[in-house]
């Protein structure tokens, strides 16, 4: 349906004459069109129906009084929680719900569906109840962003041996890698941590020749944040070359 057409009848139902008198519309479209929003109520809008925190709210309701197993309902409800977040930072729309509806009215969920959810598949989810739960969740939800931001650099293999030996690297590479089960990556993740949890570069000290003002930064402060540095240069004399000393300490199986 084209934006004029759509136009057209706001316009209609707007002048309410003739046979249009006593009618009312509701637009409910995937894209944003600019001409259509002028002169209509946004039902997304703060209190409205399609408002995300009031579908978060419904939907948590019908989670709950669902046939879903318990688990199943603790991770919709995970799922609602990072949407609301995501919320405070980008504006979401009732579209990025579909997921969780989708799931919620299939009545279980299957394979495929840990994916759209940003999971690896967890037959032994119903084994796990209370915190460890949530714990086995947020684990396989965090591994699962790093494979797949892993897997968008040129130099993916090398990403991946940051948090898996080489052998389990190399097959997360390949198409498909969403397919795997969470126990075979967590155990991998483990055996790794195991070999190398030992391993740690850290910088001591850093000074320039020239004498210049050098601070070492963190990117934030979370702990992947803290594991990313910043080195900003005060140059006031405007040097054209600046020697930078850096100092290391190592410790564990360095390569």
């Amino acid at each position: 349906m084209k934006a004029d057409y759509l136009a057209l009848i706001r316009n209609k139902v707007s002048e309410q004459e003739k046979e249009w008198e006593n009618t009312s519309l509701i637009s409910i479209v995937s894209e944003q069109l600019d001409t259509i929003p002028g002169g209509s109520l946004d039902l997304q809008g703060e209190g409205m129906p399609l408002h995300v925190l009031t579908i978060s709210k419904n939907l948590k309701s019908k989670i709950c009084d669902s046939n879903l197993t318990e688990s199943e309902k603790v991770l919709l409800i995970n799922q609602l929680e990072l949407l609301i977040e995501e919320h405070k930072v980008i504006k979401l729309s009732f579209f990025d719900f579909k997921d969780v509806l989708g799931t919620l009215a299939k009545g279980t969920i299957g394979d495929s569906n840990y994916r759209e959810l940003g999971l690896f598949q967890d037959p032994e989810l119903n084994s796990f109840t209370g915190e460890s739960l949530k714990k086995r969740i947020r684990e396989n939800r965090n591994l699962f962003e790093t494979v797949k931001q892993s897997n968008e650099y040129n130099d993916r293999e090398a990403q991946l041996q940051k948090i898996f030996l080489p052998s389990m690297a190399k097959k997360l590479t390949c198409e498909g890698w969403e397919n795997f089960l969470f126990s075979e990556i967590i155990k991998e993740y483990t055996l790794y941590e195991e070999q190398f949890k030992t391993k740690k570069v850290e910088i001591q000290d850093i000074t320039s020749l020239e004498e210049l003002i050098l601070w070492d930064r963190p990117q934030s402060d979370s702990e992947n944040g803290k594991k990313k540095g910043n080195i900003i240069v005060f140059n006031s004399e405007n040097t054209d070359e600046i020697t930078v000393n850096i100092e290391f300490s190592f410790k564990g199986p360095i390569n």
